[in-house]
């Protein structure tokens, strides 16, 4: 894994060197953290249900950091030696991550906070009274293509965002390029360690990692780049 050193302090790698050391220990320590997080455990609940901060000297962010390595592993970089996470399935981490994303979406919604906010007089989302009827219906773009089974505006986006990305030179998004950044973003490497963006994804490191594993280095992806595509994607999750 890439070491994105350039844009850390000492004390923020320092962190990071930390929370990936207490995660191999909870790996031998601790082995039922994988069935924890299967069972829908965020990994702060299962900070405080094994009081890692105390036992193991860390703050918050640490703590939290060090449960998503002994889930995940670790790859290697800033001078630390690799080790398995307890679950080693990629597919598995997966549908767990989406599954988990979820769930922080059902509690905001059962909350009505964000986008998820009633109409007190219809019971409805706000967001949704108007895309309601249509859907019912079927009808406009979540009208459905009978022979693909696809929704016609998500074919016709797909080949005219393709054909736009070459007419303008620019090089369209695998698929398995865009899983590569979404599993960054989710990441606690690959997010900001403060400032007004703590915890939000480091898209320019993302970006530096894409063009190095899926374009020699070039510098075709930018960090707009990877925060557009992955915006698009995030919402194809919920389908």
């Amino acid at each position: 894994m890439m070491e994105p050193t350039g844009e850390l302090s000492s004390e923020q790698i320092g962190a990071i060197k930390h929370s990936v050391r207490i995660g191999s220990l909870l790996v031998n320590d601790h082995p039922e953290i994988a069935e924890l997080y299967r069972d829908g455990m965020t990994h702060s609940g299962i900070v405080e249900d094994l009081d890692v901060k105390v036992k193991y000297g860390a703050n918050d962010k640490v703590a939290e950091t060090s449960i998503y390595r002994a889930i995940t592993g670790h790859a290697g970089g800033f001078k630390t030696e690799p080790y398995n996470g307890l679950i080693s399935d990629s597919d598995e981490l997966t549908r767990l991550k989406h599954e988990h994303r979820a769930n922080g979406g059902r509690k905001a919604a059962e909350k009505g906070t964000g986008i998820h906010g009633y109409n007190p007089e219809t019971g409805v989302r706000y967001t949704v009274e108007g895309g309601t009827k249509t859907a019912e219906l079927g009808l406009g773009v979540h009208g459905i293509n009978p022979g693909t089974g696809a929704k016609y505006a998500v074919e016709g986006g797909r080949k005219g965002g393709i054909i736009a990305a070459l007419a303008r030179g620019q090089t369209p998004w695998e698929k398995k390029e865009t899983e590569r950044a979404y599993s960054l973003s989710l990441d606690p490497e690959f997010q900001h360690q403060k400032g007004p963006n703590k915890e939000k994804s480091d898209y320019k490191t993302i970006a530096h990692v894409l063009n190095k594993e899926y374009h020699n280095g070039e510098e075709v992806r930018s960090a707009k780049a990877v925060k557009n595509n992955l915006s698009t994607y995030i919402k194809t999750l919920g389908n």
